[in-house]
């Protein structure tokens, strides 16, 4: 049996696509490596807000939110090296904390309140956005900047909402939000790397 299921050879037109965005990711990692410098700033300052004990903050929409909650599970646990635990919050992930939120203010207020709820003056909030659009981010960035929170942003589009609020923003362009996620989370795992390595206390645990 073929890969389709069915006997038949996938559409000639699929297959096609499929290769135009492989080719379109390495177009887009060449972006990432040329912006490489930023990626390992954010860390390093990540990292040193890290040992201070100040929060890694972030926040994101649908697979952005998935990626969110990698980054902070490899920042509680670790990515590569050995090192103390990193507080680390995905600010979207308590369920039923986001859902009462958003039942009782709105879905566009919950993640801001959120912040504020977690959010420290000296924390640093990593916000997710494809489209750099999304209102809910948006609010938590501008309150992120109102508590005194650094906030960064990896996006999709250089010119967004998203990016006229916070600290410093990256925006890897791709065809499609698909591959724009795969850009996105390079991108985490150079953060990750950076902040292990700036972040240089071992813990055994």
């Amino acid at each position: 049996m073929s890969a389709t299921g069915s006997g038949e050879k996938a559409p000639s037109d699929w297959i096609a696509s499929c290769k135009a965005r492989i080719m379109e990711l390495g177009a887009g990692l060449e972006e990432v490596l040329a912006r490489l410098d930023v990626l390992i700033r954010w860390g390093q300052e990540m990292g040193a807000a890290a040992a201070l004990g100040q929060r890694l903050l972030v926040i994101g929409n649908g697979g952005s939110a998935a990626q969110a909650d990698h980054f902070a599970a490899e920042m509680v646990g670790r990515f590569r090296r050995a090192r103390a635990a990193i507080s680390a919050i995905h600010l979207q992930a308590q369920v039923p904390t986001i859902t009462a939120l958003a039942n009782d203010l709105d879905f566009q207020r919950a993640s801001a309140r959120a912040l504020r709820a977690h959010g420290r003056p000296g924390d640093i909030l990593l916000c997710l956005s494809t489209s750099g659009s999304s209102r809910n981010i948006v609010a938590a960035a501008r309150e992120g900047q109102a508590m005194g929170v650094r906030t960064y942003a990896l996006t999709g589009m250089d010119e967004s909402p998203l990016t006229k609020v916070v600290d410093d923003c990256l925006a890897f362009e791709a065809g499609d939000v698909a591959s724009i996620q795969e850009l996105h989370l390079v991108a985490i795992h150079v953060l990750c790397d950076a902040i292990e390595a700036t972040v240089t206390t071992v813990d055994r645990a």
